[in-house]
């Protein structure tokens, strides 16, 4: 067995009512403006995600986990290393 996280849930709209602060990333304003050129574009793109993270509403907050989860994996030594989140949109 490999341990790893999977979901494929759903957020429904009733979240948005109860916290209105949370939302959906906006490509211009979370990630465009506060990419790092000096670093790789993908580690540069979730670093940026990142700092909006808690304004995210759940879904996207896994989206941001599995990016992550992926750079690690990608960056480990392990032969076969594999993300440990995986909680993409299905």
């Amino acid at each position: 067995l490999i341990p790893s996280l999977v979901w494929r849930g759903t957020d429904f709209s009733y979240l948005t009512k109860m916290k209105p602060a949370l939302r959906k990333p906006d490509f211009e304003k979370d990630v465009k403006g506060k990419m790092n050129r000096r670093i790789e574009e993908k580690e540069s793109a979730v670093r940026a995600i990142r700092k909006s993270y808690n304004s995210l509403i759940p879904r996207w907050k896994g989206v941001v986990w599995t990016a992550q989860a992926e750079l690690e994996a990608r960056k480990s030594k392990e032969e076969g290393s594999i993300p440990w989140a995986n909680i993409k949109f299905a």
